[in-house]
């Protein structure tokens, strides 16, 4: 059995509307009512790393969150480690960032199902 490319384009196409970030929420400025949903496991904060300015968004740190080699890591240790100003100032825009993933119920938005809310400091804000 073949690969249904036809089949691959339409859910690219789906992802590539506003689909794709339904699922996550952003307060709006001022204040904002929610009720954090529990998981499974008792922890409803979930920590990941990224990287940023790598290439358009960011990706999962192989090192930071799995224990894998990682080349920007690398990359990045090299920068700091040659010691002058601009190779650390670049070295910390490669560094991967930590960010924090919640599940929550937005109240007054209950129609729109539990949404996932990021925080933490991206690169590029």
């Amino acid at each position: 059995m073949g690969l249904d490319l036809n089949k691959m384009k339409s859910k690219l196409n789906a992802l590539s509307g506003n689909s794709r970030n339904a699922d996550f929420w952003k307060p709006n400025e001022g204040e904002s009512n929610i009720r954090i949903v529990p998981t499974p496991d008792g922890d409803p904060f979930k920590d990941y790393w990224f990287h940023y300015n790598v290439s358009k968004g960011g990706f999962l740190c192989p090192k930071r969150n799995f224990g894998d080699k990682c080349p920007v890591c690398d990359f990045a240790n090299k920068l700091w480690e040659d010691g002058d100003e601009d190779s650390k100032n670049m070295a910390k825009s490669f560094f991967a960032k930590q960010r924090f993933f919640s599940p929550v119920l937005v109240r007054g938005e209950e129609n729109e199902g539990v949404r996932v809310w990021g925080f933490g400091k991206m690169a590029y804000e």
